[in-house]
């Protein structure tokens, strides 16, 4: 069980990735052993494994998988943009017709972008 404690944490345990993988895959199937555990919040002798200090937080002992469900649903996005992107090198031969067809959904992805970082900050700081 991990305990953030605070809303919006996001440290190695408490970030969004450890949180849905938490929920839909369960616990049995993530790295009992991950990286962060060598860290000086979680290691008396950091770089290296070893016992945890006496205020080390919960977090340190969690399991974690860093390819977990939306690492890769991510990389099913990039990988899906870049064929979308592909396409339009090979269909319009002309630049200008080529730059117009990837201003569009570049700027709507920064406007996106924008609007997630935005609201995002809103609803931590509430």
């Amino acid at each position: 069980q991990v305990k953030c404690g605070v809303r919006g944490d996001s440290g190695p345990g408490c970030n969004a990735v450890g949180m849905i993988d938490r929920k839909i895959l369960g616990i049995q199937h993530l790295y009992g052993r991950p990286v962060y555990a060598r860290s000086q919040q979680c290691s008396i002798d950091s770089p290296q494994n070893g016992p945890l200090p006496p205020d080390a937080p919960s977090w340190c002992q969690a399991p974690f998988d860093p390819e977990g469900l939306l690492s890769s649903v991510m990389a099913i996005v990039t990988c899906l943009i870049g064929l979308q992107y592909g396409h339009i090198i090979v269909h319009f031969q002309k630049h200008r017709e080529r730059i117009m067809h990837w201003l569009v959904p570049s700027f709507g992805m920064l406007v996106l972008a924008f609007a997630m970082d935005f609201f995002g900050k809103d609803i931590v700081n509430s």
